[in-house]
């Protein structure tokens, strides 16, 4: 019994004893005589010190016996994991029931797929099968932890790979590259896998898996920009999805919509309706009609659908599709905003009378309002996550107090079990420092410190001084501060932050290229161009070893250095540093993307310092034209190409051209600043210089 941590009930005992029920219930109340257990409302516990004790004389004195225990436990709750994940695809409530059971027993389940995947005989072969069709709810229940996500699948990928379970290996890599199709085409490791892998699976693992790995990798493609590459794989995938189980029947409801979505936008309207009828159907046959997220004209859900509609998988589904077909018709944007901030207000109307559902319910939410974000509804996200951290705080008042609270708190050792206060207490901590990320990109600085200093006091409180989490809050406090003006104290927190990832045992060298990049620009902020660019080479090299030269990040590096030998007059290094940078973010991001615009806006800053002003006009054209697609023409990014354009023509003596764009900038600055303000200042300065040149003195 020693195999078991923490509480259990006698399903789990029987398990691990190996007994008919009847004699494991022999066996407990035998241990309860003899005060080795206790029992309080059908549940078990042996004292933390025996359970210990136990687990150390079984190891070294009755290894064969306490390792069959151990084996047991773990096919226990990967049997148990295998049926929450055919409740969660079956729909409607079931799929909220199995979340909630999940995150009951969230560390058991985690643990015994992990260490599953490493035994011998009949245990792995389980966990393998468990989890080859397990992505959809495994990626939903773990959305805001990648990290647990990435642990499980690469321990049931390693063992695969070193047995030689070709067909295992490959069905695991096509679940695992589902969590990354909305990633960018060179950040997904497992997504590059999965298209070197081809078509294989197909002959060696089914029609059905070669269906998936379609259906992933084109989503996967239309997110990038491919559209053509991704409307084909996922019509592929219709013709190979011709599996009865409910993933699959997902799967081709998904794919209808987003086809269905993808004509609409082309205005192949009966294309459009042609592929919403075929989700519809599918969403039929698998007996969840609310799972067709995506309006249909003149029909609106019944009453009773809307009271079971599946709040977890419609929520997967709106993510997906409005990743992959990024530009919506105004009511099928509305329709899906409704449907999202309908969830976020059901969570709060009743909470929960069970605090064990409490724990789910704050995972599902998170959720909701990371979709909320992806949507760009930033005040919606953010009155959400503040209505989260108003529940979480009325829990933890529950959990230090004795007696029944308004969430039907019975007694504390259920609460201790189920919820514990350390664990609620960092949960606390993310919410704040999420809320923070939030009103950051809303440009309310002052409340984003106000939120990541109340993340860093709980952290500092629960971890102490000198603890990963807590040195995450001082980083984030530091960019704030930069953001605000506060250069200086944002060098303080920088500094330390980055000495104390340097000097951990277990370092993160993606944490450590970020401190050295964040300081190389606060660096560069106070004019300390030569340490900056040291601080951008170290963090480029760490990058380039870990990340390779084809990721966004190693091409921020690259930005960063071109931009502090630019502040240092070294024109053709930056130049070599910029062109570099835009080759990665054109191979990474495409044409039409924010990060690559502002590549082209400072490639073509640098061409006009080296008074190549043909090549400067070009760069700064095409940051001009992405900037007013992406952002539109009354944004101060697209502003200041407007003011960049005016001044290369100004250079290139094209007067009424530069007037042409001086003024537009000008009059975007004042919508945006109003008169008092540098840039308004700037842009009358250029259109003063340019109207004198035109012999305008009036």
């Amino acid at each position: 019994m020693s195999v078991i941590p923490g509480s259990f009930d006698e399903d789990v005992a029987t398990a691990v004893l190996g007994k008919s029920k009847s004699k494991a219930e022999m066996t407990l109340k035998r241990l309860q005589r003899r005060s080795l257990i206790d029992s309080r409302s059908g549940t078990y516990q042996m004292h933390k010190l025996l359970q210990e004790f136990g687990s150390e004389k079984g190891e070294k004195e009755m290894n064969e016996v306490f390792r069959n225990a151990k084996i047991r436990f773990e096919e226990y709750y990967i049997s148990k994991f295998s049926m929450l994940n055919e409740k969660f695809l079956a729909g409607k409530l079931k799929s909220m029931s199995a979340f909630i059971a999940f995150y009951k027993d969230k560390d058991r389940f985690v643990s015994s797929l992990i260490e599953g995947c490493s035994e011998s005989g009949t245990t792995s072969d389980r966990a393998f099968d468990a989890l080859m069709n397990a992505e959809l709810f495994l990626d939903t229940l773990l959305w805001t932890d990648r990290i647990t996500f990435d642990k499980i699948y690469d321990s049931a990928l390693k063992e695969a790979q070193q047995r030689g379970y070709n067909t295992s290996y490959q069905q695991l890599v096509v679940a695992k590259a589902f969590s990354e199709v909305t990633w960018r085409t060179a950040e997904g490791k497992t997504m590059q896998t999965l298209a070197e892998i081809g078509t294989s699976a197909s002959s060696d693992g089914g029609k059905s898996i070669e269906g998936k790995r379609a259906c992933y990798l084109g989503i996967h493609q239309l997110v990038n920009g491919k559209l053509k590459e991704g409307v084909r794989l996922l019509k592929d995938a219709l013709s190979h999805l011709d599996g009865t189980t409910g993933q699959f029947l997902i799967l081709k409801a998904l794919a209808c919509q987003i086809l269905s979505m993808y004509y609409e936008s082309e205005n192949r309207l009966q294309r459009a309706a042609e592929f919403l009828k075929k989700a519809s159907e599918e969403c039929n046959k698998i007996g969840d009609p609310s799972l067709l997220v995506i309006p249909q004209r003149n029909k609106t859900l019944k009453k009773e659908e809307k009271a079971s509609k599946n709040r977890l998988l419609s929520l997967e589904m709106y993510l997906l599709i409005s990743k992959a077909i990024k530009i919506f018709s105004p009511k099928t944007m509305k329709s899906l905003e409704h449907d999202v901030l309908g969830m976020e207000k059901e969570i709060y109307r009743k909470p929960s009378a069970n605090i064990g559902k409490v724990v789910a319910i704050f995972h599902f939410h998170r959720s909701v309002v990371g979709v909320l974000a992806e949507m760009n509804k930033y005040e919606e996200a953010i009155q959400s996550i503040q209505a989260t951290i108003k529940l979480q705080k009325k829990v933890l008042m529950q959990c230090t107090h004795d007696g029944v609270g308004s969430l039907g708190i019975e007694n504390k050792d259920d609460v201790t079990e189920d919820f514990k206060l350390q664990e609620h207490n960092e949960a606390l901590a993310k919410s704040y420092s999420y809320l923070s990320v939030l009103e950051f990109r809303v440009k309310d600085y002052k409340a984003s410190f106000e939120s990541q200093r109340c993340a860093l006091e709980i952290r500092r409180e629960i971890f102490g001084e000198r603890h990963a989490s807590t040195v995450d809050s001082y980083h984030e406090l530091a960019i704030i501060l930069r953001t605000m003006g506060d250069c200086f104290s944002a060098l303080h927190f920088q500094k330390s932050v980055l000495a104390f990832r340097l000097n951990l045992s277990d370092q993160n060298p993606s944490k450590t290229a970020d401190s050295y990049h964040e300081l190389g620009v606060t660096q560069c902020k106070t004019g300390d161009f030569a340490a900056a660019f040291c601080s951008h080479e170290r963090a480029l090299h760490i990058r380039r070893e870990h990340l390779g030269n084809r990721h966004q990040d190693t091409a921020s590096s690259y930005y960063e250095l071109g931009i502090s030998q630019w502040c240092m007059e070294k024109y053709e290094r930056a130049l070599d540093y910029h062109e570099k940078a835009l080759s990665i973010a054109l191979d990474v991001l495409g044409e039409l993307d924010s990060v690559t615009a502002d590549s082209y806006y400072e490639l073509g800053k640098t061409y006009l310092c080296l008074e190549n002003y043909r090549a400067s006009l070009r760069s700064h054209k095409h940051a001009q034209r992405t900037r007013s697609k992406l952002l539109g023409d009354d944004h101060s990014d697209t502003a200041k190409s407007n003011h960049e354009l005016g001044v290369t023509h100004y250079a290139m003596e094209h007067y009424s051209s530069a007037l042409w764009y001086v003024k537009c900038a000008l009059a975007a600055r004042q919508k945006i600043h109003g008169a008092q303000h540098e840039d308004v200042a700037q842009s009358y300065h250029q259109l003063a210089r340019t109207q004198y040149k035109m012999q305008d003195y009036t």
